[in-house]
């Protein structure tokens, strides 16, 4: 009996600690993903959206971003938080900008972008 009891508590400790690794904040390929909707402002490397309350610094992707200026979008991709890219630096080229909210906003990897309406309103 005590040998069931010891294998019973030893199975269940091992699916609370994949349970656990399964829903930390470690690196993840397709699990990190997020999308949010909101109005996309802003010019080459500093393309913002804007939900609510909550202004994104957008990184990567700005073909597509250029072409959504305007509209009320739907982005995918990972979320960061306001310290993953400098103050002073561009999402995707590198180059230099003088973005006031990089740094203290946060992020989002543009993965995909989706239009929802062709202009920002309620």
């Amino acid at each position: 009996m005590r040998h069931v009891t010891l294998t019973i508590a030893l199975l269940l400790a091992s699916f609370t600690m994949l349970y656990a690794q399964d829903n930390s904040g470690g690196s993840g390929h397709n699990s990190r993903n997020s999308s949010v909707r909101g109005c996309l402002g802003g010019a080459a490397g500093n393309y913002t959206l804007t939900s609510g309350d909550t202004t994104y610094e957008l990184v990567g992707n700005e073909e597509l971003l250029s072409k959504l200026t305007g509209k009320e979008v739907k982005i995918t991709g990972p979320k960061g938080s306001a310290t993953d890219i400098p103050p002073g630096t561009a999402g995707q080229s590198g180059e230099t900008t003088s973005n006031p909210i990089a740094g203290t906003a946060p992020t989002i990897k543009v993965m995909m972008a989706t239009v929802i309406s062709d202009h920002c309103g309620k």
